[in-house]
C-alpha cells in the first residue's frame, strides 16, 4: 500500500538536483547583489542566501512546453517543514525552462486539499492559483520575466524574486 507522504528518495533527489543548478545560475544572474548557495544541508530548504531569503525547488515532470497547463499549482504539505519567512517555493516544467514561484505567505493562505499521486494516496496539498504565481523564464539568454495570461508578474521588471 502507497503511503499518505512520499518520503525522501536519494535517487529521485539526485536525479532532480539539476533544478536547483538551473535556478542557482539564474539567481546569480539576475541578483548579482545576493550570494545564493545550495543548502548543505540536504533535508533542509535548497538554495540560501546571504540575506536570509531561501528557496525549494521542485520540477512538475507533467508539466511541459511554455505555459503551466493547470489551474492550481499543488505543493506537498510536507514542504511545509522547510518553509520559513522569505522562503519561496519554485515550481520548474519538466524541460527545466519556465518556473513558477510563489511566497510563503501565498502558499500558507490557501486552502489544502488531499490528492493520490502515483507515490501517495491522500497526500496533503497546498492549492495555489495560478494568478498568485510570479513565472519566470529560466533558459539562459532570454527574457527573465514572462506573462503567460493570468499569474503575477514582477513589477519592477528586473527579473527579482521578492
Amino acid at each position: 500500500m502507497k503511503p499518505s507522504s512520499k518520503e525522501f528518495d536519494r535517487r529521485m533527489y539526485n536525479r532532480d538536483d539539476i533544478a536547483k543548478i538551473d535556478m542557482l545560475n539564474w539567481l546569480n544572474i539576475n541578483q548579482p547583489d545576493l550570494q545564493w548557495i545550495e543548502n548543505p544541508d540536504i533535508y533542509g530548504v535548497d538554495l540560501i542566501a546571504n540575506n536570509g531569503n531561501s528557496i525549494e525547488v521542485e520540477i512538475n515532470h507533467n508539466w511541459t512546453g511554455h505555459t503551466y497547463p493547470f489551474k492550481y499549482v499543488h505543493v506537498p504539505g510536507r514542504k511545509a517543514r522547510v518553509m520559513a519567512p522569505n522562503t519561496y517555493f519554485v515550481m520548474m516544467n519538466h524541460e527545466r525552462t519556465h518556473a513558477l514561484v510563489t511566497g510563503i505567505d501565498d502558499l500558507l493562505s490557501e486552502p489544502t486539499v488531499f490528492r493520490d499521486t502515483k507515490y501517495t494516496v491522500q497526500e496533503l496539498f497546498y492549492r495555489v492559483p495560478i494568478h498568485k504565481c510570479l513565472t519566470i523564464n529560466v533558459t539562459p539568454g532570454t527574457d527573465t520575466i514572462n506573462t503567460l495570461g493570468n499569474e503575477r508578474t514582477a513589477t519592477n521588471g528586473d527579473g527579482s524574486i521578492s
